[in-house]
C-alpha cells in the first residue's frame, strides 16, 4: 500500500472515530450538545455568525424600560438600577443581598424577566470583573437564559449560558444547564475577558432545531430545543449565596433581541442603508465595515461559504477594549 493510501486509510479511521466520540458525548449530555471547543475549533455550517448577521432590534436599560420587566423567581435583593459603567451607559446593574437568601435554594435564583414572543435569538454583554476570578469568599453566577416555547405555547426548554466562580470542582467561567437530567456542564476551553465586556447569545436554530450558544461571537455548544419554535421570553439571573458569600453586583448592556431567521447572504445587503439594520446594534458604523466583516466572515463572491477561513473568528471586534 502506498503512503497516501495509508495515510487517506488513517484520516478515514480518524475521522470515523472522532464521529463516534461526540455522538458518545451528546448521549451521554443527556440534553446538551458538547462545546464545539473541545474539538478545538467551531463547526463549519456557522461561519457566517447569525448573532453578527442576523437582524437584532436593540433595547436601552434606560429607567423606563426596565420599569417593564418583571421578577424571575425572587426580584434581585439588592434591587436593579441603570446606570453608566464601564465606558457605556444605561447599563443594567443587578445586586444580591445577602442577607436577604431565600431558605430554598430555587428562590436563591434572583432575577428579571421580558416577554420576547416568537424571538429567534437573544444577545447581551456581560461585564467579566477582575473580582470575581480566584475569589472564594465571593461567589457569583451571572445568567442569561432563555425560554423556548413550542408550537402551541406551552414552555419546553431553558438554553442558559452562566458565568460563575463557583462551579463543580472550583470551576470558574462558561457554562451551560443540562435539561435532560437538571444538572450543570462546564465550558472549560471557552476563554472570558477579564475587566471586560463579553458578548452572549442564544440562538435558535431552525435548521438543526437546537439552541446554539455563544460566547464573544463563537458557538461554544448547543441545547436540545424538546420541540421549541422561538423564544417566549429572556431572563437575567444571579444566585444569592447567602452566609456562604459575599454582597455582589452584576453589569449587563447591548441587550437585543431578533425575530429574524434571515441571516446575511450577500455584501449587496449591506448598501442601500441596510448595513444600519444589520447584525448586532451598533456592529457596523458605516457600509465599508459590513462588507469588510461580510468578506471576513468567510464566504466568497459566489455567496458559498468558504470552509478553509478561520472558524473562530470573533466578528464583534467592536466590543474590545
Amino acid at each position: 500500500m502506498r503512503h497516501v493510501d495509508r495515510v487517506i486509510v488513517r484520516t478515514r479511521k480518524l475521522k470515523a472515530k472522532l464521529m463516534l466520540m461526540f455522538a458518545t458525548l451528546i448521549l451521554a449530555g443527556g440534553g446538551v450538545v458538547l462545546p464545539v471547543a473541545t474539538f478545538g475549533s467551531a463547526s463549519a455550517d456557522h461561519i457566517a455568525n447569525p448573532v453578527s448577521f442576523m437582524q437584532y432590534t436593540k433595547q436601552v436599560f434606560s429607567p423606563s424600560y426596565l420599569s417593564s420587566w418583571t421578577q424571575d423567581r425572587v426580584f434581585p435583593s439588592g434591587d436593579i438600577s441603570s446606570v453608566d459603567f464601564a465606558g457605556r451607559d444605561n447599563v443594567l446593574s443587578m445586586s444580591i443581598d445577602t442577607s436577604k437568601a431565600n431558605a430554598s435554594s430555587f428562590y436563591d435564583y434572583e432575577g428579571i424577566a421580558h416577554s420576547l414572543p416568537g424571538a429567534s435569538a437573544v444577545t447581551a454583554d456581560l461585564y467579566v470583573d477582575g473580582s470575581w476570578i480566584g475569589n472564594s469568599t465571593t461567589p457569583v453566577n451571572a445568567g442569561l437564559w432563555g425560554v423556548g416555547q413550542d408550537g402551541s405555547g406551552n414552555v419546553s426548554a431553558y438554553p442558559i449560558l452562566d458565568f460563575t466562580n463557583k462551579g463543580a470542582n472550583n470551576f470558574t467561567g462558561w457554562r451551560t444547564f443540562n435539561d435532560a437530567v437538571g444538572g450543570w456542564v462546564n465550558l472549560p476551553n471557552v476563554p472570558y475577558r477579564v475587566n471586560n465586556w463579553n458578548d452572549l447569545a442564544l440562538v435558535y436554530n431552525s435548521k438543526t432545531t437546537l439552541f446554539d450558544l455563544y460566547v464573544n461571537g463563537v458557538k461554544v455548544g448547543s441545547s436540545y430545543a424538546t420541540g421549541s419554535v422561538s423564544l417566549s421570553s429572556v431572563i437575567f439571573d444571579n444566585y444569592n449565596y447567602g452566609t456562604q458569600g459575599s454582597n455582589y453586583t452584576v453589569h449587563w448592556s447591548d441587550f437585543a433581541y431578533s425575530n429574524s431567521t434571515t441571516i446575511l447572504n450577500s455584501p449587496k445587503q449591506c448598501k442601500d442603508g441596510m448595513w444600519m439594520g444589520l447584525g448586532k446594534p451598533l456592529m457596523f458604523s458605516n457600509q465599508g465595515q459590513c462588507v469588510s466583516s461580510f468578506e471576513h466572515s468567510g464566504y466568497t463572491n459566489d455567496n458559498k461559504p468558504d470552509h478553509h477561513s478561520n472558524q473562530n473568528q470573533d466578528v464583534n471586534k467592536h466590543h474590545d477594549n
